[in-house]
């Protein structure tokens, strides 16, 4: 599968850490073929193609994650997601999305995921956003 993905960090204390981090998984700063690394599932429909990677199917990434998951608060992240050109008219490679985070509050995020998941298995009624 050719999906892969760029990690680039920056503007963050730990970003010397981080990138020698994704070095060590990936072998280099390059874009990354994901699903040679970790589980992934593809769902495709009309205009839309939709990837759950399974990030606790590696150790290492799994490790990893849990290190920038404690300084997410001080990383300034952007991640960009393409599909491997592999022949001339696959070239140049285009981004097919991407994200920005900035100083994402980890704990605050899964405290309102704890609380909607405590709701979930009491009611059975819609959850509605707090």
């Amino acid at each position: 599968v050719r999906f892969s993905s760029m990690p680039p960090l920056t503007h963050s204390l730990f970003e010397i850490l981080m990138q020698s981090m994704v070095r060590m998984l990936s072998g280099s700063l390059r874009p990354a073929l994901i699903a040679q690394k970790l589980t992934t599932t593809f769902f495709t429909g009309k205009n839309y193609i939709e990837a759950s990677i399974d990030t606790g199917s590696s150790c290492a990434v799994s490790m990893a994650a849990k290190t920038m998951v404690r300084t997410f608060s001080s990383i300034v992240a952007n991640i960009a997601w393409l599909i491997e050109g592999r022949d001339e008219g696959e070239l140049p490679e285009r981004v097919l999305g991407a994200a920005f985070a900035s100083k994402v509050d980890v704990k605050a995020v899964a405290t309102r995921l704890e609380r909607r998941l405590n709701l979930e298995s009491t009611t059975s009624s819609p959850i509605r956003s707090p």
